[in-house]
């Protein structure tokens, strides 16, 4: 049979399926005696790392396409550097709040009880 087309509702469904493995992952840590703090610090560190790399390919991607654009319509578009510290500060942003809820709820599992549905 053919592989099933990831795009539409499939992808969803992959991020419930691999944040149910991560909270298994940080309940096991709290298991092993890793406090609330620890596994709410490992989220927020991971994300950050994960959204300021983003924010940097965004803006190479970004400052290379204005470069080839300026370069073929002689058009200058050349970003301040405002604009690219509020990207790469937005990016951040967006990387902790979208890492800080998680990581409440999987700091706030009880080991027995997120176990028992794996």
């Amino acid at each position: 049979a053919p592989p099933a087309p990831q795009g539409g509702l499939a992808q969803p469904a992959n991020t419930a399926a691999m944040q149910k493995q991560l909270d298994c992952c940080l309940v096991l840590r709290k298991a092993l005696g890793a406090r609330r703090s620890d596994i709410l610090w490992q989220f927020l560190l991971e994300a950050v790392i994960i959204s300021g790399i983003g924010g940097l390919i965004g803006l190479l991607l970004g400052g290379g396409s204005s470069f080839i654009i300026a370069k073929i319509t002689n058009f200058p578009l050349i970003p301040s550097p405002l604009a690219i510290i509020a990207a790469l500060l937005v990016s951040v942003l967006v990387g902790i709040l979208s890492g800080y809820l998680p990581a409440r709820r999987a700091a706030g599992l009880h080991p027995v009880e997120a176990l028992r549905y794996e």
